[in-house]
């Protein structure tokens, strides 16, 4: 039996036996660690990407998930990343918070933007363009804000709360 591990030996996923599977399973997670690495690359466009108290929208999706607001603590800041800490989250119904992530491109042209949630249990979610935000094309110097409801996930095994990365792509 082959075992898929982190870096610090916890089991991801068992590996297939068929040597096909198998090679679709290792494309997938280098498909995302890609993913996972890419904020520590710097690319051709400027694209700020900010994590801050809940604005509006932020606060509408709280009022409809009856949700509180996600406090926020800067850890650290420099280069092209940012981390930013949340208060843990017990994994019972009702517990999480919502933040705003805003994208600003930093550029003088025109861009296409796409921000991605790259989760350390292997999900990728599209946060932006999304079905309020359909035009990914941002002006020189715009900001989208998009809302984010942070919480438990019932399927995450580990005593530590699960890692989270927002990665905007242009």
């Amino acid at each position: 039996q082959l075992l898929l591990c982190d870096p610090q030996g916890n089991e991801l996923h068992v590996l297939a036996t068929d040597p096909a599977e198998r090679r679709l399973q290792l494309f997938r997670e280098h498909c995302f660690q890609t993913l996972w690495r890419a904020p520590s690359l710097l690319g051709k466009f400027a694209v700020r990407v900010e994590v801050t108290p809940a604005d509006a929208g932020a606060r509408r999706l709280a009022d409809e998930d009856h949700a509180k607001l996600a406090e926020l603590h800067a850890v650290s800041r420099g280069g092209n990343t940012a981390v930013v800490e949340a208060p843990y989250l017990e994994k019972a119904l009702n517990t999480g918070g919502v933040l705003s992530i805003k994208v600003t491109n930093a550029t003088d042209e025109e861009l296409f933007v796409t921000l991605l949630s790259v989760c350390e249990d292997r999900s990728v979610t599209v946060m932006f363009p999304n079905e309020n935000q359909q035009d990914n094309q941002l002006a020189a110097g715009q900001t989208v804000s998009c809302p984010v409801a942070l919480g438990p996930n019932r399927n995450w095994q580990r005593q530590r709360p699960m890692v989270d990365r927002y990665v905007a792509i242009a």
